[in-house]
């Protein structure tokens, strides 16, 4: 089920972000592209001190709290009037949106109703029932001593208290830290409360039963079967054969009707590329079940993933999958790839570079708990140069992700240089011939790095030191980032050059 929410943007990094003036209102994706910058706004990992846990009971907290909003077509702001929502902690939105992906739907509930999910930064070590700052007493708040608040603060320093009522960000970050779970601390600060799934429309809310783990294994028992289009992991038989020829002629034709009888006479069963997918996501004591409400395709299971990146940064982490325009495969792990192939291959095990895949995803639907670390992209070097990978038709080059005006078209085959990160996760910021805008990722593919390092002059260079003291920056290299920064921004601003 895909939520949207509208939102009015007055914040100058946001308006520089989405490419419109202060005041304009956006309508965005909620779990893609809305949820993922609140997270990241609300319970920022400063010095990378915020485990997981802590973002996933930030996200499901967010998620409650915005639920009545977008059930009543609010339009909301980008304040913490509402929540905070702000384009500037970027190096915390992948950890975010994995929390977000983590949680997806899933809100807290009393009596089967949704509550008002609040939080504050810190309750000054002690949780406030909503009587004691409102009017009204609350059955899901409660007055208590709060010690991973207090314990918190000892650790990372004072932080200012707020209402106290509900969560505290701090008291959830330390408890994370010492191992607690993001239903034990949810638990805590919202008293006689049961995570529930669908928005609220769902039952209880467990952990998900379908794991990147046992999308490999589910994989690797399918290798050896046949590739019929369109199909999910069923059995060959006859009356599937009818049905699909009326449904998919071009893929069904005489010519390939013997080998199709065959695999039906060896008793095989059958699944596309993404159907290898999907038929894991719709297995169920065994037998696998249509559902229309996960029914993409390998393209659609690309646009849905909150997490993926270039293949060049894929990470080492089994069940992750492995993409490119119209073809989908599962990472095994150790450049080793499961994928339904085609018609000549079937489901086959293959190396990772037998196929020019392009990107690689965290798939929706299942969850990668324990892996999270791992699915973080690798840092990309910017700018680079990178090739246009449509199918037949030309790039459009954006003023922003929501399409509002096209700056240029890029042919297929064609280069650009890339940047920076853009709007929403999976842009970029583009420049061609002089011109700047937005591109979809998807249809990147990146080829080599534009500005080498400086040469090393003969005298030393004055060093500016990085963060954290670990490396540093030549003073030559300071000035060619601050170019580069300063161009995203002007193409932010404008999505053409003056």
């Amino acid at each position: 089920m895909t939520q949207k929410i509208k939102i009015k943007l007055t914040r100058s990094e946001n308006c520089i972000h989405y490419g419109v003036p202060a005041g304009s209102v956006v309508e965005l994706d909620l779990e893609n592209e809305y949820l993922p910058i609140c997270v990241s706004s609300e319970i920022f990992e400063a010095n990378t001190r915020t485990p997981m846990e802590a973002k996933k009971a930030q996200a499901i907290a967010a998620r409650t709290y915005l639920a009545a909003h977008v059930l009543a077509g609010t339009v909301i702001d980008d304040t913490t009037k509402y929540q905070a929502f702000k384009w500037k902690n970027v190096a915390s939105i992948p950890n975010c949106a994995l929390a977000c992906h983590e949680t997806s739907g899933q809100v807290l509930a009393h009596d089967g109703k949704l509550i008002t999910a609040w939080y504050s930064a810190s309750n000054g070590g002690r949780t406030k029932r909503s009587d004691e700052v409102w009017s009204a007493h609350k059955p899901w708040t409660a007055a208590r001593d709060d010690p991973w608040d207090a314990r918190g603060r000892e650790m990372w320093g004072e932080v200012k208290a707020s209402h106290g009522v509900g969560m505290s960000q701090t008291g959830a970050a330390y408890a994370a830290f010492i191992g607690k779970a993001c239903a034990e601390i949810l638990a805590f600060y919202y008293p006689n409360t049961a995570i529930v799934g669908g928005y609220g429309n769902g039952d209880e809310a467990k952990m998900s039963e379908k794991t990147n783990i046992g999308l490999v294994e589910w994989a690797r028992r399918w290798v050896g079967q046949a590739y019929w289009y369109g199909t999910y992991c069923i059995p060959c038989t006859a009356s599937l054969l009818n049905s699909k020829t009326a449904q998919y002629p071009s893929h069904y034709a005489d010519s390939r009707m013997a080998r199709y009888r065959d695999d039906i006479a060896k008793g095989k069963s059958c699944a596309d590329c993404v159907g290898l997918i999907k038929g894991y996501i719709w297995e169920k004591d065994g037998k696998v079940t249509y559902s229309n409400a996960t029914d993409v395709g390998a393209n659609g299971m690309y646009q849905k993933a909150t997490i993926k990146g270039p293949i060049e940064t894929l990470p080492e982490a089994p069940g992750v999958c492995v993409w490119k325009d119209g073809h989908i495969g599962v990472y095994e792990g150790r450049g080793s790839v499961i994928e339904a192939k085609g018609f000549a291959y079937g489901v086959i095990r293959s190396k990772l570079s037998d196929t020019k895949w392009t990107h690689w995803l965290v798939v929706p639907f299942i969850s990668y708990a324990g892996y999270e670390d791992k699915l973080l992209p690798e840092p990309v070097a910017f700018p680079y140069t990178a090739k246009v990978i449509t199918l037949s038709s030309p790039l459009n080059i954006w003023d922003s992700p929501s399409k509002g005006k096209s700056i240029l078209q890029v042919p297929k085959g064609d280069t650009l240089t890339v940047l920076g990160h853009g709007g929403v996760p999976g842009w970029f910021v583009v420049e061609k011939n002089g011109k700047g805008g937005q591109a979809d990722g998807q249809y990147l593919q990146r080829l080599e790095v534009v500005v080498s390092q400086p040469a090393a002059p003969e005298t030393k260079p004055a060093e500016l030191p990085r963060q954290g003291g670990k490396a540093t920056y030549t003073a030559e290299e300071v000035d060619t980032i601050l170019q580069l920064l300063a161009r995203i921004e002007q193409i932010l601003r404008s999505g053409v050059t003056p």
